[in-house]
């Protein structure tokens, strides 16, 4: 191990259990990460390559628990988890006695609960994850959802890219790629002065991938690769992502989603 790596320079390294050594150095390679020990106390979080799954172990000040992406634990089969009437539902448009379903990018996956969910309701989803780590873990989550939930799983792909790219190639005249018909952003953003803790899973992501400097950008890709609308996803008492006349505001526990309908962009795209 390096002398040099501490948790100011390196907030994520790659780790092998014993006996998955060599797979975890070709891990680290493609990530462009180091490679650690499973043990070593002065790297805030290990993504540690298991026989069965892949985990963040946390050393850092926080003390989270391991981390994993577990898409089985969100609720898909209860009448609510099934229901057209929750926020997320109506937002992208799905209605009671429709059988239309929307093909749908969510452009800011993190760890896949709002796409898992929608894959879960017939919707075929696209997750774009910018973060390899993020990326990483959200695959090794779906490898094994999809063992209990195959027809879902079906339903939903993950590409790790930058999701402005990908949109703006979209949008661009003459295009090969079809535009979606709803485009879903979950922006990162800084923790809110006297605003108290944010969200475990939160506090992961923004420690892993960091904020979202470049969102309005993304929400400007977004509208102009749109079919039918741009869901935002806002902590529920947080001024709109973008000074712009929403089409509608789905309000959820916690937070809401803010559409907006690519055709009733103002010139200055405001």
């Amino acid at each position: 191990m390096n002398a040099e790596l501490s948790t100011a320079d390196v907030p994520v390294a790659v780790a092998g259990e014993p006996g998955l050594e060599a797979p975890a150095r070709r891990l680290a390679r493609e990530l462009a990460l180091p490679l650690a020990p499973a043990d070593d106390k002065r790297i805030v979080a290990l993504l540690v390559l298991m026989s069965h799954r892949i985990e963040l172990r946390w050393h850092g000040p926080n003390r989270f628990n391991p981390t994993r992406v577990d898409l089985t634990q969100i609720d898909t089969v209860s009448g609510h988890g099934r229901s057209l009437r929750q926020p997320l539902a109506r937002a992208v448009g799905l209605k009671k006695g429709d059988p239309w379903r929307p093909e749908i990018l969510d452009a800011t996956a993190g760890f896949g609960e709002d796409a898992w969910l929608l894959a879960s309701l017939g919707c075929t989803v696209m997750a774009v994850e910018r973060s390899p780590v993020i990326a990483l873990l959200l695959a090794d989550g779906l490898r094994q959802a999809a063992q209990q939930h195959p027809k879902t799983a079906k339903k939903m792909t993950l590409c790790h890219a930058d999701s402005i790219k990908l949109l703006e190639k979209i949008a661009r005249p003459g295009s090969q790629r079809t535009k979606p018909d709803v485009i879903c952003l979950d922006p990162m953003f800084p923790t809110r002065k006297g605003g108290g803790a944010s969200p475990k899973h939160i506090q992961i992501l923004r420690h892993i991938a960091g904020i979202d400097p470049d969102s309005q950008i993304l929400w400007e890709a977004a509208v102009q690769a749109a079919r039918r609308r741009v869901v935002v996803k806002r902590p529920l008492h947080a001024p709109p992502l973008v000074e712009h006349r929403t089409a509608a505001v789905h309000k959820a526990k916690g937070h809401r989603f803010d559409v907006y309908v690519p055709s009733t962009r103002s010139p200055n795209g405001t």
